[in-house]
């Protein structure tokens, strides 16, 4: 049984066995099982004259049919040799290991130098259980060496089914070794793989590279090529926007003395661009929204899922959130509770697919509407239903006067009996002759009271038996479809019995009619470009942003800060404000907000902020600074790269594209734009590391900059 190895202690499974007990002879059984589940006793005896004892332990694990037999099948035939301080690759047959219910995602690698009585040493530890692994041969001599990977978090294991030997090389040769088999890719994105070599029994000969196999749209450089035998080269594979999706193989051939060496890299491509993603509605400061409104968004090719927040504040920390809703595949959500009236809301969303989740939208502001409401009830009531026919009967309410223009229309209230209540189709309908149908054969079976009403934005649907206590439900079709008319007059419910046989009576009707109060909402008068000398900082006054408001004063007028700038910081009083920070008319008035430039000179940066007036009056806007230019000619192009971790805390570690082809300066600024760090990132490298151990907490820029291209990111320190 390939799962319990009768060469190692006991205390491998079964851990709970006393440790004091020495000179033991173990005794298996195996207990009966329950469906797939397998369970094994270990019974320990004590052979020490004059004082035995007997200890007992216990294993159970589960056998699953969609996985196995896991297997070695490299090396497995004692015809195998290898060379010392040579790469070899070794394979297993992973055989849905890998997969639900099983799920091991790593494996040990062990060799043994005595035909698998112990395993002395580790070839390798936490591998992926991808089938294949690439290990340098050990200075160990033996004729009846053998492999064993076992699962790392599991207890099944394979070892090879026969002997091989291990020798030194007698022949001057090289070898290969590639750090990855199988990868996931994403693009557009880079991909490195290094491209280790061997060289044994001193062999020189210089070692040249290709990588065939590549779809459209990869391309494939070596960072040297050809290599000297002992050293290594990295395969840097671009993945652009036509790169189709799907599995190929790569193949890496090394060429050296007409000696020619291949492996095998299996990818699976995924394309990840979601540039395209943007919020839809409601617009962003949407004024008067539904309390139970629809979100929408344009859903984007690449994305399989989408992730939406609402909160009441933009910085959506959890105590913001609103709702959330995670793993959903269509573009648009229903928020599932009931907004406030004159509530201000934030939403954003994210994509997500194969290659983990992109970036939050910014985020949209919208302020739900605020409404006055009056309820209007039938004075021609009750009125009973027969039980002879098919009848219809009506109830009618008259609103009289000059009405108003609807924002909402529900029923709060339809009360009654009837022997067979599935037989009763009941409608409302307006003075305009809009026709809704609130329900249709609901709830078979029942006879009795009920009294019900009906709002499209209720948290449930049609239940039954119906209610009888006035609780709401959806109806079948929309009363928005009322939306927009006038309240004024003759509001019709019309109850149609479809059965003979059966009556009852209608004893209540009652409307809820609801308009959406005159705002007199807050407007931008100025939203000017600052202008800023870079390293400086300069003041945003009512000059450059100001809002005004028929009824409200500049102490009223509060600014949420939806975004912040990319190449500086807004600040009051020295203080740094973040995403959802607030601050009023009163205060730009007064000159207290001020922007402060890192220093880099990058070009146009912004902040989205929205307006609101405590009323259910919203504005938005974009602000946007423009640095004075500080030399007559800048870098010709923008250069992209990117800084992980990032919040960091001891290092942080700069990644471009693709390798420069000239020495670039790599730089950390405060906020003040001070200078602090310096480094060179080499022409030819992809990547360098920054040690920011030393820099207290907070925000900074990192540039990288040559004579063709500059880019800027902010980096955040964390302690």
């Amino acid at each position: 049984f390939r799962s319990i190895d009768p060469l190692t202690s006991p205390s491998r499974y079964f851990p709970n066995l006393p440790a004091i007990l020495t000179n033991t002879t173990p005794t298996w059984e195996v207990l009966p099982s329950v469906a797939r589940s397998m369970a094994f006793r270990c019974t320990v005896r004590d052979n020490h004259a004059g004082g035995g004892g007997v200890a007992i332990d216990q294993v159970k694990f589960n056998a699953a049919a969609q996985a196995g037999p896991f297997i070695v099948t490299y090396p497995n035939s004692s015809a195998t040799v290898w060379n010392i301080g040579e790469y070899q690759t070794i394979t297993w047959d992973v055989a849905n290991t890998d997969k639900s219910p099983v799920n091991c995602k790593t494996v040990n690698i062990w060799l043994s130098l005595n035909n698998g009585l112990v395993n002395q040493i580790q070839l390798a530890a936490g591998v992926p259980n991808t089938g294949k692994y690439c290990i340098k041969v050990p200075e160990n001599l033996s004729n009846n060496a053998r492999v064993r990977i076992e699962a790392a978090d599991n207890i099944f294991f394979d070892i090879s089914n026969a002997g091989f030997k291990i020798q030194a090389a007698t022949q001057p040769d090289y070898s290969i070794c590639t750090d990855v088999f199988a990868a996931q890719a994403c693009a557009p994105s880079s991909y490195a793989v290094e491209i280790a070599t061997a060289a044994t029994a001193g062999y020189s000969d210089p070692v040249t590279l290709e990588a065939s196999g590549l779809p459209a749209g990869v391309t494939a450089t070596f960072s040297a090529n050809p290599v000297t035998p002992g050293s290594a080269s990295t395969l840097n594979l671009e993945f652009s926007d036509a790169a189709p999706e799907g599995a190929f193989d790569l193949t890496v051939t090394a060429t050296s003395n007409g000696n020619t060496k291949t492996s095998v890299l299996t990818f699976t491509l995924v394309q990840n661009n979601f540039d395209g993603l943007a919020l839809q509605t409601p617009v962003d400061g949407a004024q008067s929204v539904d309390i139970g409104p629809w979100l929408y968004w344009n859903g984007v090719l690449d994305a399989d899922q989408y992730e939406i927040e609402v909160a009441t504040s933009p910085d959506f920390a959890a105590a913001n959130i609103l709702a959330t809703k995670t793993n959903l595949t269509v573009d648009s959500f229903k928020v599932p509770v009931l907004l406030n009236e004159g509530q201000v809301c934030y939403w954003r969303v994210r994509p997500k697919n194969a290659c983990g989740a992109g970036a939050w939208t910014d985020p949209f502001v919208f302020v739900t509407k605020v409404q006055n409401c009056a309820s209007v009830s039938a004075t021609d009531l009750p009125k009973n239903i027969t039980s002879n026919g098919t009848p219809t009967i009506e109830s009618k309410i008259t609103v009289s006067g000059a009405g108003a223009l609807l924002s909402d229309v529900n029923v709060k209230k339809i009360s009654g009996n009837h022997a067979f209540f599935s037989d009763l189709e009941i409608r409302l309908i307006s003075p305009a002759g809009t026709d809704v149908l609130l329900f249709k054969n609901k709830c078979a079976g029942y006879s009795g009271n009920f009294n019900i009403g009906f709002d499209e934005s209720a948290a449930g649907s049609f239940s039954c038996p119906p209610p009888q206590n006035g609780a709401t439900a959806k109806p079948t079709e929309l009363l928005s479809a009322m939306n927009g008319q006038n309240s004024s007059g003759v509001w019709t419910l019309r109850i149609k019995d479809n059965n003979i046989g059966s009556g009852g009576q209608i004893t209540g009707f009652e409307l809820d009619f609801c308009s959406s109060v005159a705002l007199n909402p807050p407007f931008l008068v100025n939203n000017n470009t600052l202008q800023v000398v870079p390293g400086a900082n300069a003041g945003i006054g009512e000059d450059l942003l100001k809002t005004d408001d028929g009824n409200n004063t500049a102490d009223q007028l509060r600014y949420t800060l939806l975004t912040v700038p990319k190449f500086g910081d807004l600040r009051i009083a020295g203080n740094v404000l973040p995403v959802g920070a607030q601050f009023t008319q009163a205060d730009l008035n007064s000159g207290l907000l001020r922007y402060y430039e890192y220093g880099v000179n990058n070009g146009t940066d912004q902040f989205k902020f929205a307006v609101t007036d405590g009323e259910g009056g919203l504005v938005s806007g974009t602000f946007s600074i423009q640095p004075f230019p500080l030399a007559t000619q800048s870098p010709a192009g923008s250069m992209d790269f990117d800084l992980a971790p990032n919040p960091a805390n001891e290092s942080v570690r700069l990644f471009v594209g693709q390798a420069l082809d000239t020495d670039s300066r790599v730089q950390i600024f405060n906020t003040s734009g001070q200078l602090l760090r310096r480094w060179t990132l080499a022409a030819g490298t992809t990547s360098i590391r920054l040690d920011v151990a030393s820099l207290p907490a907070g925000v900074y820029a990192v540039s990288v900059d040559n004579e063709k291209a500059r880019g800027v990111r902010k980096m955040v320190v964390r302690r």
